[in-house]
């Protein structure tokens, strides 16, 4: 019995009731006494934390472990983990959010869980001008302004980056835009592909004619199928 499997009763006349009740409350107690005899993992942490992803790490002293599941509110968000993993990305967060993060194991039963709090900061690039947030023209947040950054020198590496940062699937499209005020002062970017995010960069300031202008795929998992992912994946079990 778990606090989410329902469970019906019927009794002839309420004299049954107060038995019934006692019955509900000691298969309720037992459940919480395997619950509490599990391991659970402990010592949550996170790392590389960016506006829309970060990553997670735990330790966990148990075995014969089937594997452990991470939830994310608000939005929820669910990863399932196989059981020698002790770290997870979790993908598709919101910038500027506060999020409680749940991870339990999973053998037979679910263990108790570990809770931890994650913030994201806010985005510091993002594509305007475009049809929704995933396309448009690229702009970078620097000592509280948005620039342009320039067309020049970007090129597919960069374009890759920004469109992962934003949470935004892959590059469909990168050209360049013309800026309609003549040069104005922006930014350039060179980067190896390795960065998390376009701030890791090499860069510097130089007058643009033309910004880049993205075009991204943005194709995101639904969370409708993450859970999904996650039930089936406990049904085999």
């Amino acid at each position: 019995m778990g606090p989410d499997e329902p469970e019906f009763y019927t009794v002839k006349d309420f004299n049954g009731f107060s038995k019934t009740l006692g019955d509900l409350t000691q298969s309720f107690c037992r459940w919480i006494k395997q619950m509490l005899d599990l391991p659970k993992p402990e010592s949550l942490s996170f790392y590389d934390v960016q506006p829309r992803r970060a990553r997670v790490s735990w330790t966990f002293s148990g075995s014969s472990l089937s594997l452990f599941v991470l939830q994310t509110k608000p939005h929820t968000k669910v990863v399932v983990v196989p059981e020698y993993v002790r770290t997870a990305e979790l993908l598709h967060l919101k910038p500027n959010t506060s999020y409680e993060i749940f991870i339990r194991a999973y053998r037979s039963e679910w263990s108790m869980s570990v809770t931890g709090r994650l913030t994201t900061p806010p985005d510091s690039v993002r594509l305007s001008g475009g049809p929704g947030r995933c396309s448009g023209s690229l702009e970078v947040h620097t000592d509280q302004l948005w620039s342009s950054v320039c067309a020049e020198g970007f090129g597919q590496t960069e374009a890759e980056i920004i469109c992962r940062e934003l949470d935004c699937g892959g590059v469909s499209d990168l050209q360049g835009a013309l800026i309609t005020e003549g040069s104005v002062v922006g930014r350039s970017f060179h980067c190896s592909g390795a960065e998390a995010a376009l701030k890791d960069c090499e860069s510097s300031e130089t007058l643009c004619s033309a910004a880049a202008n993205i075009t991204c795929t943005g194709n995101t998992p639904s969370i409708l199928f993450q859970i999904l992912t996650a039930n089936l994946i406990l049904k085999e079990k």
